[in-house]
């Protein structure tokens, strides 16, 4: 873990109704903040893949795809 950090927010303009199976003592909100959350910690893991898979060697460091080029399969 890397520390990287997702935040979600929200206005407060809706009321959100308690959600069946959520305990009265939690926060009503949680089944709509887990789902925005999670949606965009999967953004933040596929932007991570993204940047793996197309990154090139740079000053002498390797690149994934310049490692492991037959995880790419072969062209021609």
């Amino acid at each position: 873990l890397d520390g990287d950090t997702i935040f979600a927010l929200a206005t407060g303009t809706h009321e959100t109704p308690l959600p069946d199976g959520v305990p009265a003592a939690f926060p009503r909100e949680l089944p709509i903040l887990d789902a925005v959350c999670t949606a965009a910690a999967q953004c933040v893991e596929r932007a991570i893949v993204d940047a793996i898979l197309s990154a090139t060697t740079v000053a002498g460091i390797p690149g994934y795809r310049d490692v492991f080029p037959s995880a790419f399969g072969t062209s021609g």
